[in-house]
């Protein structure tokens, strides 16, 4: 998975569904004139505990806060696609 891609869009998965989201870098007068700059990725989103086939829930949500620490939510469904389960902060991921 890349760590920078382009400033202010999200990336789709297959089905459309913005799977990694990045800022917009800041466009003022003293922004740097860069239209083509890279953005650390801030989201990801996970469908289907990243099955190539399902629901199109989203089961999870990874938050990157800075370089070594994500935030990571859980979602849970059951058989109806209702949403049953949420695990908030599941665990602060630091990277090594």
């Amino acid at each position: 998975m890349p760590n920078e891609l382009p400033a202010g869009r999200p990336t789709p998965d297959s089905m459309g569904r913005p799977v990694l989201i990045v800022p917009n870098l800041p466009t003022g007068g003293s922004a740097p004139r860069n239209p083509g700059a890279l953005a650390a990725v801030v989201t990801e989103n996970e469908y289907d505990d990243g099955m190539a086939s399902g629901d199109g829930n989203m089961t999870q949500i990874t938050q990157h806060v800075d370089s070594p620490t994500s935030r990571v939510t859980v979602f849970g469904f059951d058989w109806r696609n209702r949403q049953i389960v949420v695990e908030a902060g599941k665990g602060v991921r630091n990277r090594c």
